[in-house]
This record gives C-alpha cells, structure tokens and sequence, in this order.
C-alpha cells in the first residue's frame, strides 16, 4: 500500500473514532488480504450498524470477555463459531447469514496452505465422520 493510501486510511479511521466517541482506535486491516481480514471488516461494519457499542457492553449481552469479542474482530486469528454467533447476537444481526460466513469463511481458509487454527480443523474432521 502506498503512503498516501494509508495516510488517507489512517485518517479517515481518527475521524471515525473521534465521530463516535469510544476508546482507541482498532487497527486497521485490509479486506483485500485475504478471507481472515475480509471476516473481520465484515464484523466491525457489523458492530458500525449497531451504533458502536463498546466491547464492554457487547460483553454483558454476549456473555463473552470484552476482549475475546474485541479480538475476533481483530483479523489476526479466525474466532470460533461461538463467539462469532455470540458477537452477531450483541450487535442484534442475523445468526443464521453469520454462521454461513463462517461456514464459508472456514472452508476458503482451509484451502489454504497455512495451518488452520485448531477449532476449524476439528469442526471439518468431524464433518468427514
């Protein structure tokens, strides 16, 4: 990514977090690289239509850490479908189109030449049986 598109990105998201008035800003990342960051820019626009809750307040109703909901958001390791379904939940979307993307998202990632997280592996072993 060039200088100016990540100076104009990083721009944008201090204007976002300024717009909306909560802690510090998440990192950003990159839909385009790959179905792991795709996921997770998918549950942050997710939480942006609910107005923002905080981490905190998602926790109460997901019964979830604030920083397990935080990390699954994060795109640096795929959440479980649990606390996917739970984070859906706190931000009053769709289970059912959530647990798809999952589904979706955990096959392309495991077509994939890296090691897949354990609980991906163990839920397509089990659909082999």
């Amino acid at each position: 990514m060039t200088g100016s598109k990540q100076a104009l990105r990083e721009k944008v998201r201090h204007r976002e977090v300024r717009r909306r008035g909560v802690g510090r800003p998440e990192r950003p990342v990159v839909p385009e690289d790959g179905p792991l960051p795709r996921f997770a820019e998918g549950l942050r626009q997710l939480r942006a239509r609910a107005g923002y809750p905080t981490y905190r307040a998602m926790a109460m109703r997901a019964h979830f850490a604030p920083s397990v909901l935080s990390s699954a958001a994060a795109g640096t390791a795929f959440p479980t479908l649990r606390v996917t379904l739970a984070y859906v939940a706190a931000c009053g979307a769709s289970a059912a189109e959530w647990q798809h993307r999952w589904e979706a998202t955990a096959r392309e990632l495991a077509g994939q030449p890296r090691k897949l997280p354990r609980h991906v592996a163990l839920a397509y072993a089990r659909d082999g049986d």
